[in-house]
């Protein structure tokens, strides 16, 4: 079973905007949930087509089909942070969810 191999600990992260008690607009990422995944990193930025469009990833995460992540989270792993590019739910059949990502500098 693939979730045999979910054995890293990633943070998924979700950007927040909110108002201070004084009326300051306040944003940040905060750690929306901490989920068992596999974390690979890739072969430097790899090229990913589908049709005409290409989509640059430098590392790919795999997890569970139920996982709440959107692209407009971002993932947390070993210090670093990852802008979510891509959610693919291969072959449409709701057994896990692949996350190409692109690491934030």
């Amino acid at each position: 079973m693939i979730g045999d191999y979910y054995k890293q600990t990633v943070s998924v992260e979700r950007y927040t905007e909110s108002v201070s008690t004084v009326g300051t607009p306040t944003q940040a990422w905060t750690v929306a949930s901490t989920i068992l995944a596999l974390f690979v990193p890739g072969g430097g930025n790899q090229r990913i087509s589908s049709g005409r469009d290409t989509l640059f990833a430098s590392h790919r995460v795999y997890c569970a089909a139920g996982t709440d992540v959107t692209q407009k989270d971002r993932i947390a792993y070993s210090g670093q942070k990852y802008r979510i590019m891509f959610i693919k739910d291969p072959n449409t059949l709701s057994h896990h969810k692949e996350l190409f990502l692109e690491q934030v500098l």
